[in-house]
């Protein structure tokens, strides 16, 4: 076939010009509509009215709440959700009390100015991280997280605000107790910085957390996880392409550059 294709050609050179046009055209196009193992094609496409990721969500939000601010101080609760950063929408959840005793047989330190901070915090911020009577031990419940987190699938994106306080923080308190963080290095990302842009982009203060939701009590981890879900997601739905719009934008390249490619061909022939 490709000898045929060969001898219809009247040199080596169009047969190249029109070989990358239809590489250009066909590449980009097979992988978005390949990209996943569905038997039916069409159901990659996205449903209507939504312009949701192919690949499902692929981010975990995590927040801590400590009696510190640096590594080795103690933590009360952990909290970790799935969220797809392109639509906001959340999956499985993880939220644990820590005992403030179990933290103590592991060595970490309470600090007095963030313990005297707590004080002047609200009743429910309190209640949920000092009074919760369903708290475990430190050990059993970095265990369970990891067991929950590796349960999400490989490569998955770890976001915090910021992931200096709260990853490294937890990342000592496994070292602490001979454990190993289940995420990579290269996988944690920042709110902060998201934040920034958006107060870039809109002027003033972020437009999400101007209007939210006031069922989410602040210092509570699993409440500032949705919060900050929020923030990401508002980012990623007004400032940047989702992988099926970036898809069709290599379609549209894709078709570009075979009509350049042909228009060259045709032009050499005349």
């Amino acid at each position: 076939m490709f000898t045929l294709w060969r001898s219809c050609c009247p040199n080596k050179s169009s047969l190249d010009a029109i070989s990358k046009g239809c590489v250009y055209f066909l590449t980009p196009t097979m992988a978005c509509l390949f990209s996943r193992k569905d038997k039916d094609v069409f159901s990659v496409l996205p449903e209507a009215g939504t312009v949701a990721s192919l690949w499902g969500p692929r981010d975990i939000m995590l927040d801590l709440e400590t009696l510190g601010l640096s590594p080795g101080c103690a933590v009360l609760s952990l909290s970790a959700i799935v969220f797809d950063r392109f639509t906001g929408e959340c999956g499985p959840d993880f939220n644990e009390v820590i005992s403030r005793a179990s933290c103590r047989d592991c060595g970490l330190r309470e600090e007095k100015e963030t313990v005297d901070w707590w004080t002047q915090q609200s009743e429910e911020a309190r209640q949920a991280s000092f009074d919760a009577v369903d708290c475990k031990p430190l050990k059993k419940v970095l265990k369970a997280f990891s067991q929950w987190f590796l349960a999400q699938g490989s490569k998955r994106r770890v976001w915090a605000c910021g992931p200096q306080f709260d990853c490294t923080i937890l990342e000592h308190c496994y070292e602490a107790c001979g454990l190993k963080a289940p995420w990579d290095y290269y996988s944690l990302r920042d709110v902060r910085t998201i934040r920034d842009l958006i107060e870039c982009r809109f002027g003033g203060l972020c437009p999400v957390r101007l209007h939210a939701d006031s069922r989410l009590t602040p210092h509570v981890s699993i409440d500032d996880c949705r919060r900050q879900i929020e923030d990401v997601s508002h980012f990623f739905k007004h400032r940047a392409l989702t992988q099926w719009e970036m898809g069709c934008l290599a379609i549209v390249w894709g078709v570009l550059m075979f009509g350049v490619s042909l228009a060259g061909v045709l032009i050499w022939i005349l």
